[in-house]
């Protein structure tokens, strides 16, 4: 009794081509379906942090009513931790802080709402915002990847010319860097305006 496994049929002409074709548009459709869920989370967390600022400011809600909202919608939708009071006031804050940023408001959609978190946490500088923003969403980079750049001062780095990114980045989303020394000083890109332009220019490449 014979071992041999049976040879496959022959590709017929012009398969392999169509394979790679059906895996790019797999993957690019992947790619927009996720997206699509990700602008839509944000939309969904963006409304009440505005609607809680206004009516904090109109009708001088306090602290208390975050608290009490939070236990409210827990109880009306058990297992979702995205309506803690710790989220809620995240909402507010995300709010309040891109409401009149149109620019930013364009790139905040792009990532998720944890690496969003993450890059209003520890930039203050709307420029640095920008970079974080702009990168994280063009390379692919991991939350775990985002803050090993944040903690390496890459936008420093970046500035000084101390590291490129590549050019071209996997489909896989990983990123090669090379960010071998840490910033020795603190710059800014408003203090560099042709700088700026420039960086921001390239980060926005396809």
């Amino acid at each position: 009794m014979s071992s041999e496994l049976p040879m496959e049929p022959m590709a017929p002409k012009g398969y392999s081509d169509f394979l790679m074709e059906v895996k790019t548009q797999i993957r690019q459709r992947q790619l927009q379906a996720l997206r699509a869920v990700n602008s839509e989370l944000l939309a969904l967390y963006w409304w009440p942090g505005e609607n809680i600022s206004q009516r904090q400011n109109a009708l001088g809600w306090g602290k208390s009513v975050v608290e009490n909202l939070a236990r409210d919608l827990q109880a009306e939708f058990p297992g979702r931790n995205g309506f803690s009071a710790q989220n809620l006031w995240g909402m507010r804050q995300f709010y309040n802080e891109y409401r009149d940023k149109p620019k930013l408001q364009s790139l905040i959609g792009e990532i998720s709402w944890a690496k969003n978190l993450l890059i209003m946490a520890r930039c203050k500088d709307d420029l640095e915002r920008e970079f974080y923003l702009r990168a994280t969403a063009r390379f692919g980079w991991t939350s775990k990847v985002l803050q090993h750049q944040l903690d390496n001062h890459s936008y420093h780095q970046y500035l000084l010319g101390q590291t490129n990114f590549d050019a071209a980045v996997p489909e896989c989303g990983r990123v090669r860097t090379a960010l071998r020394q840490p910033c020795a000083g603190h710059c800014h890109l408003h203090r560099h305006p042709a700088t700026a332009r420039k960086l921001s220019g390239r980060l926005a490449q396809p």
